[in-house]
C-alpha cells in the first residue's frame, strides 16, 4: 500500500507538469487569437474569394473547404480523438481483464474463486459487462464518479492511476478547446450582421493594404453592428435620415467626421 502510494503521488506531479504545459498553451493560443484576429479574416475573407471563383468557373472543387475546417478545428479534434482513445481503451481493457474477479486487500470477496468467469460470478465476484465499463471509463475521465464500478483488480488499479489522470487531463483540454470553439462561432456569427463591403474595407484598412482612414462614424457603426446593438437596416435608416435632413438645413450639418 506504500508503494503504491508513492506511484499515486508521481502520477500526480507528472499530470500536473502535463496540466501546465496544457494550461501554457490554452493561454497562448488565447493571446494569439486576439493578435492574429484581424489577419485572419483577410486571409478567410481572400481564400473565401479564391475558392468562390474556382466552384464559379468549374475548376475548383471543396477540398480547400475541407482542410480549412480541419486547420481551423484541429485542437477540437485532436482534443476529441485523444479523450476518445482513452475512454474506449478503459471500455477495452476493464471488459477483458476484469470481466469478474474476487478483488483483492480489504475488497477481496470471501469465498470467491477466480478459476473462471462463471466460478467467479456465482461465488460472488465482482463482474462488469461491457456496458458498464464504458459507463465507468465515461463517468471516471469526466470526474462525476458515482463509484458504482470501479477498478477492482491489483492490475485493473495500477494501470487506472495513469489512466485516470491522463483522462481527467484530455477531458480538461476537451472543454477548453469547446470554448474556443464556441468562441470562434459566435464571433463570426457576429461578423456574419456587418455588410461584406464594409467588413473587408475595416479589414484592409486596419491591416495597412488601403491608404483610405476609418473616420470615427465608420468605426463607431462597425462596432455597433459587431456586437449586435444596431441592424445593418438601422444603421442605412440612420443614413438617409442624415442625408434628408443635410439637404434640408445643409448649414447645421457637417459631413466631416469628429
Amino acid at each position: 500500500q506504500v508503494l503504491f502510494a508513492v506511484y499515486a503521488l508521481a502520477m500526480v506531479v507528472i499530470a500536473a507538469y502535463v496540466i501546465n504545459i496544457i494550461v501554457e498553451k490554452v493561454n497562448q493560443r488565447n493571446v494569439d487569437l486576439i493578435l492574429a484576429s484581424l489577419q485572419n479574416e483577410q486571409k478567410a475573407l481572400a481564400a473565401a474569394r479564391e475558392r468562390s471563383a474556382r466552384m464559379l468557373f468549374g475548376d475548383g472543387d471543396w477540398s480547400d473547404h475541407r482542410e480549412t475546417f480541419l486547420e481551423r478545428n484541429r485542437g477540437v479534434i485532436g482534443s476529441t480523438a485523444w479523450t476518445t482513445v482513452l475512454i474506449l481503451f478503459g471500455t477495452v481493457f476493464y471488459a477483458i481483464t476484469e470481466p469478474c474477479t474476487c478483488g483483492y486487500g480489504d475488497g477481496k470477496v470471501d469465498g470467491c474463486v477466480s478459476d473462471s468467469f462463471q466460478t467467479c460470478s456465482s461465488t460472488g465476484g465482482y463482474t462488469k459487462t461491457w456496458g458498464q465499463t464504458l459507463s465507468m471509463s465515461v463517468i471516471t475521465l469526466t470526474t462525476i464518479g458515482f463509484g458504482t464500478n470501479t477498478p477492482r483488480s491489483k492490475l485493473g488499479r495500477i494501470v487506472a492511476v495513469p489512466w485516470m489522470l491522463l483522462g481527467v487531463a484530455g477531458m480538461a483540454h476537451v472543454v477548453g478547446q469547446l470554448q474556443h470553439f464556441f468562441f470562434e462561432r459566435h464571433q463570426e456569427k457576429k461578423k456574419a450582421r456587418i455588410p461584406r463591403a464594409m467588413r473587408e474595407h475595416f479589414v484592409e484598412v486596419a491591416v495597412g493594404e488601403s491608404r483610405d482612414e476609418l473616420d470615427r462614424s465608420e468605426y463607431r457603426a462597425y462596432r455597433l453592428l459587431l456586437e449586435g446593438m444596431v441592424t445593418t437596416e438601422q444603421i442605412q435608416s440612420i443614413d438617409a435620415h442624415f442625408e434628408h435632413e443635410s439637404v434640408a438645413a445643409p448649414w447645421a450639418f457637417s459631413f466631416q467626421a469628429h
